[in-house]
């Protein structure tokens, strides 16, 4: 029989990019499979100081499962960390792509960050980079991995993203973001309007959106409608919203996004990755 942690990360993955689970051969200093790093010390530098997010979770409304998911991500954590990227060169492409939209002076944020790896691919191309996962677990594990890479320009922060004017995330103000990640994530928010609403205004006038996200809506919707609802009654799965990339890519334009672009990265055929911008100021 396969161990429960083995068994939860096979249900994960029809629920997340397999492409895209972290593994050591996204950051050299860390080993695989990966140790269970030390929690932070009151002595950590910057990346780890305490979350500026206001995370105290609504008791109704898009954020209620906000609590419920974060548990789920807690404690698949270690586990995740040490699962090899199922897809490498998919994902190699999503990150040239990526890099390639960053300068020396540019801010990026990585929503959704898990355990920080996409963030620590990007540290050395930008003056600074912020990552934000509701897992505190996910959180820590990030923490550790910066500070055995020395990167101290990434900041990792606990939280959810802009479902609710109470979890807003504070340490970036309004058009402060050059360049916004949103690696799957955009099918376990709740609230995708509100979401892609935060990340619009935070972006700068010109700034990009980079979203590479599960679509399971259309014929497919059939057979994982009724899987999803019975894996997150018995704790396998968090909440998922299904949905086609024709959708996703209509709803980053009803946001205020335009030259929404799909790439073709080898990725499974269920994988939009799609680049999007803010209009500059004056364009409409």
């Amino acid at each position: 029989m396969d161990h429960p942690k083995t068994q939860h990360m096979q249900y994960v993955g029809l629920v997340t990019q397999e492409d895209e689970m972290p593994s050591s051969h996204t950051l050299n200093a860390a080993p695989n499979p990966e140790p269970s790093p030390p929690a932070p010390s009151s002595t950590e530098p910057s990346h780890a100081a305490p979350s500026p997010i206001r995370t105290a979770a609504p008791t109704a409304g898009p954020g209620a499962t906000a609590g419920l998911d974060a548990a789920f991500w807690d404690r698949l954590a270690e586990g995740y960390a040490a699962q090899p990227v199922a897809n490498p060169d998919a994902f190699e492409r999503k990150i040239a792509i990526t890099r390639a939209l960053l300068r020396p002076d540019a801010v990026a944020l990585d929503v959704g960050c898990g355990t920080g790896s996409l963030a620590l691919r990007l540290v050395d191309a930008c003056a600074e980079v912020h990552g934000v996962d509701l897992s505190a677990e996910m959180i820590r594990i990030a923490r550790a991995k910066a500070t055995a890479a020395g990167a101290d320009r990434a900041h990792f922060h606990v939280g959810p993203f802009g479902v609710s004017p109470d979890e807003r995330l504070e340490a970036l103000g309004e058009g402060s973001v050059d360049l916004l990640c949103a690696y799957s994530i955009l099918h376990l928010v709740p609230d995708r309007a509100a979401a892609l609403a935060h990340a619009w205004r935070l972006l700068k006038p010109g700034g990009a959106l980079v979203s590479s996200t599960v679509c399971l809506g259309g014929p497919a919707r059939v057979l994982y409608a009724p899987l999803l609802g019975l894996m997150r009654t018995f704790g396998k799965a968090p909440h998922v919203q299904l949905f086609t990339p024709a959708q996703l890519q209509a709803e980053l334009v009803d946001a205020g996004f335009v030259d929404v672009t799909a790439h073709e990265v080898g990725a499974k055929s269920s994988i939009a990755f799609l680049v999007a911008r803010k209009p500059e100021e004056g364009r409409s």
